[in-house]
């Protein structure tokens, strides 16, 4: 972060092997940490084709910052 402020992320990711109508393989969730706490959860709702989700980080203070995705 170059100030401190509000962060957003966009993340472009895609859910191999998911569909709608196959039941128990609906979506995958994408988990997103910043710094170790967890910030929020991405339904990948695209199937196989890749998209653009946007996340919302709350506020962050100015430096780097670590990213984890699980």
């Amino acid at each position: 972060m170059e100030n401190d402020g509000e962060a957003a992320l966009t993340v472009t990711a895609y859910g191999p092997e998911t569909s709608w109508d196959r039941k128990g393989g609906e979506a995958a969730v994408l988990s997103v940490h910043v710094d170790g706490a967890h910030k929020g959860d991405v339904v990948l709702f695209g199937g196989a084709t890749p998209h653009d989700y946007q996340v919302l980080l709350g506020p962050l203070v100015k430096g780097k910052h670590r990213l984890r995705f699980s």
